[in-house]
């Protein structure tokens, strides 16, 4: 691999010394680099996958899985498809109703050497 980023992953330990997530793993597998960070509290889910398009490595997909006190949401990004599927499960409610939402995205290159896939969704 050809390409560095100092951000696509953040650290280990936030500044008040609390460990993100819990487990981080890194693969590749049919071309694709895929990073997954696993936390049972806030920082939530991410999973990513880069890949190489005419020498660039680039975000392909995203999800990303979050729980709160009142609601659990994930969100799916297809950057091949240019789109995000938005899920929100009320878990207050009893029968825990979750509503769905597909949003176009627009045609955007997130480079892995400056892209990081806990917050690259906020850059815009």
């Amino acid at each position: 691999m050809d390409k560095v980023s100092n951000v696509a992953i953040p650290a280990e330990y936030n500044d008040h010394d609390f460990k993100l997530y819990d487990t981080e793993d890194l693969g590749i597998e049919n071309g694709v680099l895929s990073i997954r960070l696993y936390s049972i509290g806030p920082s939530g889910n991410h999973f990513a996958g880069f890949k190489y398009v005419e020498n660039e490595l680039i975000l392909i997909s995203y999800e990303g899985y979050f729980r709160g006190a009142g609601s659990h949401s994930s969100r799916t990004y297809n950057f091949e498809k240019e789109q995000l599927t938005a899920n929100t499960t009320d878990v207050i409610d009893e029968k825990e109703t979750t509503t769905s939402e597909i949003i176009p995205l627009k045609k955007k290159k997130y480079l892995f050497e400056n892209t990081s896939i806990t917050d690259f969704y906020n850059q815009d």
